[in-house]
C-alpha cells in the first residue's frame, strides 16, 4: 500500500520543527565527512535519513550483524 506524501501545511509545527531540528544535526554531521567529489550532501542525507527509518521494515534479526551493514555502507561511501 503505498502512502501518499504528507505536505508540510498538514504537519503540526511542532513536528515540523522537530523535523526540521533533526536533519540539522545530520547535515552538520554529513558537512563534515571527507565525501568524494560531486557527492550531493543533501541527497547523501535524505538518503541516509530514509535507510535509517525503513530499517525496521529491511532488517532481519539472525541475518548481518548491524556493524557489518555500518561497514559496508561506510565502504559504499568511501569507495563512491
Amino acid at each position: 500500500m503505498l502512502v501518499p506524501h504528507l505536505s508540510v501545511n498538514s504537519l503540526p509545527e511542532q513536528v515540523v520543527t522537530l523535523r526540521d531540528r533533526y536533519e540539522a544535526v545530520f547535515e552538520s554531521l554529513i558537512a563534515e565527512l571527507p565525501l568524494l567529489a560531486g557527492i550531493d550532501q543533501r541527497i547523501f542525507r535524505l538518503g541516509l535519513l530514509g535507510s535509517m527509518n525503513w530499517a525496521i521494515t529491511w532488517y532481519r534479526p539472525g541475518g548481518e550483524t548491524p556493524a557489518s551493514i555500518a561497514r559496508k555502507l561506510l565502504n559504499a561511501i568511501r569507495r563512491g
